[in-house]
């Protein structure tokens, strides 16, 4: 039976409304679908387009504005896509955007118009373009850049601040207990707080991002401690740029009386919009120009400097250095039909200062004003006011700090540094989790009887004969001398296979920095200083840190004139605690600076190893199927659902749909992973851990039993949440003693004694209730081990 297909796409003359566009009768509209591919592992961060023709009927002429000629006046810029969506027999299939491509004609008549459909995804990506981590806004955790924040941030958790200071240098060596001139543990070459540059949390960046492009991020894993302790450190100099920084707030203005007001004093915005040519203020116009320009006057101090940023149209553009009393040109815009750029201004300072601004917008014009067509030119002035700044020189302006980095690269990096899948699921909002949780969450749909079993194609997988995990070159000293002497760089992993096949690079965008724990001490630093014997200062790529605990410190800390001993810090590096273990964000199993021991915990063996041990079981095919879904099913299924046909389970490589007959192609993987889940270890004295769950889909509640006197909150939900499970302590340990015979030998107090400690597995089992009225049943362990990993 033929499905009656729905395409849907925005009006934009009228918001919120939808036109229907007219398909032709035998069009076949085919869509692909996948999120992880076997040929493509790094792309988490995927989605679908396809293109195909619709007629040029009267409809879609009026819906498409003849776009095939180019005499008819456009009201919509056929080069920006708008937003569809696509029904199969009035059940919603898939939201997101079209592009008109191009038009086709023939014997002179418009036949068909070439459109293709975006997945949300893709125009997840398009909301970013252009946008840099500067252009975010970070007013709420900014903070007086002054020697007790600073120094706080250092050394107190008491207070789980959004920003911190990394023990980095950027600009000497430090030494420590060796009475040099270099060492920090004297008064007389303390860390100079001036030093120190600030990290971000890298949630709170996501969550900026949210509010700047309007979009909702649903996710466990965001406010995972493994997560939530990650930071982002912020250098873009070689010395600490701290600007006090405030927005240009306009008070008054004056306007020609033939001209309406340009500035809007209640956001504090300049409008540029077009001047229709036909209608001259006098004569006849030849050509026009908006003119925008600066002034500052009433400096206080002329030697002070001062900053301008210009934003336009929301987005950070350019930055004017300036001092003194001056004027300076910010743009010059051609009059062209569909201008409409809004300006604001933001000047900071480092330095003590007070001044007067005042913005200036010229509308400068040639025309003809006499029969002997002789060119005159004119201009109208606007001007605003603004109240006078005042710059303390201490708040700091974190956007002055940021890496330079487009927000989807920044996005891109997070999503492949911790194998993150990102799924569009409605109302701008983008689900996130790492790539294993997200296959959890699948349903397990039995599929066998929509299925033509007569045909199958079974493939062997083309498997990589390496994985190349890379971070960016980092120019530290302490990096150089690791890769002389290993050939790799820090952190980075290389997974060789015994396979024909091609290499493949993950590389993401952030250097990672190697750190130095000074000898018989728990003080850890880092260097932004190139190779001896220069040890300058270097600009590196955005590094990313992981907050591991307060330890105890000698160092010392001083503004110039107070000088403190810090008995504690809060150490950054490559190491953090979550659920006993001791994770870390290398990619390979390195041995940590802080621990002195290899760290097991890496990102590979955390976020990459389940995918990838799963592709390359000896086991594992490629299985390409033919099936034929119902609308409910073609309509419902998701890209992490795990299919059954007859007695084996697989995940979806990839699915083509031919929406009109219901026909789908899979490229399916085999499922060969555990279905226990383990959380982690626990000492003997007990306390809490922690998972995070995600409610199966198709879930309504789930309830949690436990054994071994666990317990479990909550001990029932309806959605996806964080589990809390309370491990008892286990006081004493029995000890079996085991002789050569293997026989075991009990005492007479009837103690059994073993030759290791005896670890408990404590299990806690979830049940799901489904909406089709079955269960789900999944089970989770926790070994509890007088040695926690």
């Amino acid at each position: 039976m033929k499905r009656k297909v729905q395409i849907y796409i925005e009006d934009v003359a009228q918001s919120g409304n939808y036109n229907r566009i007219e398909l032709f009768e035998d069009e076949k509209i085919n869509v692909n679908l996948s999120v992880q591919n076997v040929s493509d592992i790094s792309k988490v961060y995927t989605d679908f387009s396809q293109s195909f023709s619709v007629p040029a009927s009267p409809t879609n002429n009026r819906i498409f504005q003849h776009f095939y000629n180019s005499d008819v006046d456009q009201v919509i810029d056929q080069n920006l896509r708008r937003k569809a969506y696509i029904e199969i027999d009035l059940t919603p299939f898939r939201t997101g955007k079209i592009q008109l491509e191009k038009s086709t004609l023939k014997n002179g008549k418009v036949d068909s118009y070439q459109i293709t459909f975006y997945g949300e995804l893709l125009s997840l990506k398009d909301k970013f373009k252009d946008i840099k981590l500067k252009d975010l806004d970070y007013s709420s955790i900014s903070h007086d850049y002054d020697y007790t924040n600073v120094k706080n941030r250092v050394t107190l958790d008491s207070t789980d601040y959004d920003v911190r200071y990394p023990l980095i240098s950027s600009s000497r060596l430090w030494s420590y207990g060796d009475a040099s001139s270099t060492d920090i543990t004297q008064t007389s070459s303390a860390i100079d707080f001036t030093e120190l540059f600030p990290a971000i949390r890298v949630k709170k960046i996501f969550d900026f991002i949210e509010t700047k492009f309007n979009i909702t991020f649903q996710s466990l894993f965001l406010s995972d401690k493994k997560f939530t302790d990650l930071f982002l450190y912020c250098k873009n100099s070689e010395t600490p740029n701290i600007k006090d920084s405030q927005e240009v707030d306009l008070i008054s203005q004056t306007t020609p009386p033939f001209f309406s007001g340009k500035f809007d004093l209640t956001t504090n915005t300049l409008n540029v919009d077009y001047v229709d040519m036909n209608s001259p203020i006098d004569g006849y116009y030849q050509s026009a120009h908006h003119y925008v320009k600066i002034g500052i006057s009433n400096v206080t101090d002329v030697n002070a400097i001062y900053y301008i940023d210009v934003y336009r149209n929301g987005n950070f553009e350019k930055t004017i250095q300036g001092s003194g009393n001056n004027t300076y040109a910010v743009d010059w815009i051609s009059n062209e039909d569909g201008l409409a750029d809004k300006f604001k201004f933001k000047i900071s300072s480092p330095d003590l200062v007070t001044l007067t601004t005042r913005v200036i917008y010229s509308f400068e014009y040639v025309y003809h004003s006499n029969p002997l067509n002789i060119d005159t030119l004119g201009q109208e002035v606007f001007i605003a006011l603004a109240d006078d700044l005042t710059f303390s020189g201490v708040n700091i302006n974190l956007s002055n700090l940021m890496p330079d980095m487009l927000v989807e690269d920044f996005f891109k990096g997070i999503l492949s540094e911790f194998n993150l899948t990102c799924v569009y699921i409605g109302n701008d909002t983008y689900e996130i989790e790492p790539l294993d949780d997200w296959y959890r969450k699948g349903a397990v749909i039995d599929i066998t009887k929509y299925t033509d079993v007569t045909t199958i194609d079974v493939e062997r997988l083309k498997l990589y004969k390496s994985i190349n995990f890379e971070h960016e070159k980092s120019e530290s000293f302490l990096n150089r001398q690791f890769f002389d002497l290993n050939g790799t760089e820090y952190g980075d992993l290389k997974k060789t296979f015994n396979y024909d096949g091609e290499d493949y690079n993950i590389k993401v965008p952030f250097e990672n920095l190697n750190f130095n724990k000074f000898t018989s001490t728990d003080t850890q630093v880092g260097y932004c200083l190139t190779k001896f014997p220069d040890h300058k200062p270097y600009i590196p790529k955005p590094i990313l840190l992981y907050y591991y605990k307060k330890l105890p410190t000698s160092a010392k800390i001083t503004d110039g004139t107070t000088t403190n001993s810090m008995t504690n810090y809060i150490c950054f590096g490559q190491d953090n605690v979550v659920n006993n273990y001791n994770m870390s964000i290398n990619f390979g199993s390195e041995v940590s600076s802080i621990l002195n021991a290899i760290n097991p915990n890496s990102i590979y063996n955390t976020y990459y190893s389940g995918y990838l041990n799963n592709m390359f079981n000896l086991k594992n095919r490629i299985t390409k199927v033919l099936a034929k879904f119902p609308i409910t099913l073609l309509t419902s299924l998701q890209l992490n659902d795990r299919l059954i046909i007859r007695d084996k389970r697989y995940i979806i490589n990839e699915i083509s749909t031919d929406l009109t007959t219901s026909e789908v192609n899979l490229v399916l993987v085999n499922d060969f992973r555990d279905v226990v889940n383990s959380i982690g270890s626990i000492g003997t004295d007990g306390g809490n851990t922690y998972v995070n769950f995600h409610m199966p889909n198709g879930g309504v509640s789930t309830t949690f039993t436990s054994s071994s006197g666990t317990t479990v909150t909550p001990s029932s939900t309806t959605t996806s949440t964080t589990l809390t499970f309370n491990v008892p302590s286990t006081a004493t340990y029995k000890k079996t003693r085991i002789t050569e015979d293997g026989k075991i030998r009990v005492s007479e107090n009837i103690i059994t004694r073993i030759t290791e400690d005896k670890d408990t597995i404590h299990t806690v089992t979830s049940t799901t209730t489904t909406t089709t009225g079955g269960t789900i049943t999944n089970n989770y362990t926790i070994i509890q081990t007088k040695s926690p990993i």
